[in-house]
C-alpha cells in the first residue's frame, strides 16, 4: 500500500471489513485460481482501474495504517487504559 500500487488480496470479513473492493483493492475468492488470474488480468487491461486502486491504497495507508498512525492508535490506547 505504501509502494502505491494496485493490490490483489484474498476476500475475507477482514480485508471486507477494512478495503472496498474495486475501490481501495481487488479481493478475489480464497483458494481460487480463476479469481486471481482474471483480477490480475483485469488490472493488465485498465490502466483507470490500476491508477485508482493506486492512489487509494496509498492514502488509506497514510490515513490509517502508516507508523505514525499506529504509533497515535497506540497511544490512545494506552491513554485510555491509564484513565479508565
Amino acid at each position: 500500500m505504501r509502494m502505491g500500487r494496485p493490490i490483489i488480496t484474498l476476500s475475507s470479513p477482514a480485508t471486507r471489513g477494512i478495503f472496498k473492493d474495486g475501490e481501495d483493492i481487488l479481493l478475489v475468492k480464497p483458494g481460487s485460481g480463476k479469481a486471481l488470474a482474471q483480477a490480475i488480468l483485469r488490472l493488465k487491461k485498465d490502466p483507470e482501474l490500476r491508477s485508482k486502486l493506486a492512489a487509494n491504497a496509498r492514502r488509506l495507508y497514510g490515513e490509517r495504517f502508516s507508523t505514525k498512525r499506529l504509533g497515535e492508535k497506540v497511544d490512545e490506547v494506552l491513554k485510555g487504559m491509564m484513565n479508565g
